[in-house]
């Protein structure tokens, strides 16, 4: 073990070992950093400046904050030791560096303070993609301000269903090689199949890729956030990374991929860490994803229609007597809402269309 006898606080603050027993000390190192400093206790100025610089590095990390804000922290730091070099007329270097020490100190306090308090407004937040995306699309937002859900069809005819308390914004038009939306809350996705036009998710510094499945993302600012696959397969990965840029350079899912059945749980504090994978806890769904099933088996549209109804919070108006008694087998679990109401409009000779009041409105001659 280095004796550290001539290390400088910027030194201790490099140091592995120092670094472990600041952030998540032991016995091991709590024994030896005491019996250290009662044999140097002249190095005690150095070792509490060296631990602000560690705890103010630390917190830098957690809150994800931009390389032009760390930056900026830098250059705040060493202005103020610049003007108390200034100002101090002492020639003694002993008073020199320990009010700089201090004013490194104050500031590295100060600092953690004002990122630990704005944590939740990382440059991954909703409240920042959307200010990003919003340079480069027209967006639509969506909340959910009632108690029941709230269906959003996409331009490209994917649904999602918003939960309470949600907000989702999307473009207007999706550009021609990605279709991505941006979510916080909670949200069954129902995605429309296009193998040439990758699917994206940005949910408060996670994102999902799907080329067109279902599954349920739920991402609360202050909670954990948690990606669950009901259908197909989805892949999830940390935004802003440099994964997050492989991605989307090739339309394949690759790197942490969630199956059928197959779920995702990813703590806050852990997701900014140098390995993002080590966040990612995969485990299998306990009970089924609540969404309704949609296999008929022989079913009339009179019972479908009930049942979409229901599970997407929409009226549906049609001629019972001319297609309430048309039987269909069909697998539309895998579909969003548009794709289900086409395939059975197909089935029974109709069409449909959506009402100015955000009524379905279908019309036909029916299966006689």
């Amino acid at each position: 073990m280095r004796s550290y006898l001539h290390y400088s606080p910027e030194e201790f603050a490099k140091d592995d070992f120092f670094i472990q027993w600041v952030t998540t000390p032991n016995s091991s190192s709590e024994n030896f950093w005491q019996n250290w400093l009662s044999t140097n206790p002249s190095k005690r100025e150095d070792l509490e400046v060296a631990i602000q610089l560690v705890m103010l590095a630390n917190q830098v990390v957690e809150t994800d904050v931009s390389n032009t804000e760390i930056k900026a922290l830098k250059e705040s730091i060493f202005e103020r030791i610049e003007q108390i070099e200034q100002t101090i007329t002492v020639k003694s270097y002993k008073i020199w560096y320990w009010a700089s020490a201090a004013a490194v100190a104050g500031l590295a306090f100060f600092l953690s303070s004002y990122f630990l308090q704005n944590s939740s407004k990382s440059i991954n937040s909703y409240e920042n993609q959307i200010v990003s995306a919003s340079k480069q699309y027209e967006l639509v937002e969506v909340e959910n301000i009632s108690t029941s859900l709230k269906l959003v069809n996409l331009p490209d005819g994917s649904s999602i269903l918003l939960k309470e308390g949600t907000k989702l914004s999307y473009p207007s038009n999706f550009s021609e090689k990605k279709r991505e939306v941006y979510l916080t809350g909670e949200a069954f996705f129902e995605i429309a199949k296009d193998a040439n036009k990758p699917f994206y998710v940005h949910a408060n510094q996670i994102t999902t890729k799907v080329l067109g499945t279902s599954f349920n993302i739920s991402a609360y600012p202050t909670q954990k956030i948690v990606v669950s696959v009901k259908t197909g397969k989805v892949a999830i990965f940390k935004t802003g990374t440099e994964e997050a840029t492989e991605q989307e350079q090739h339309k394949e899912l690759t790197g942490i991929v969630l199956e059928k059945g197959e779920k995702a749980v990813f703590e806050k504090n852990q997701i900014t860490q140098v390995n993002p994978t080590e966040a990612f806890v995969k485990t299998q769904i306990e009970a089924p994803i609540e969404q309704m099933s949609f296999e008929f088996e022989e079913t009339n549209v009179r019972d479908i229609f009930k049942h979409i109804e229901k599970a997407y919070q929409i009226d549906i108006i049609y001629d019972d007597a001319v297609l309430g008694s048309c039987p269909i087998t069909a697998s539309l679990t895998d579909e969003p809402l548009t794709e289900k109401l086409k395939l059975i409009c197909k089935a029974v000779h109709a069409d449909y269309r959506k009402t100015s009041d955000d009524k379905i409105l279908v019309t036909g001659t029916g299966c006689r």
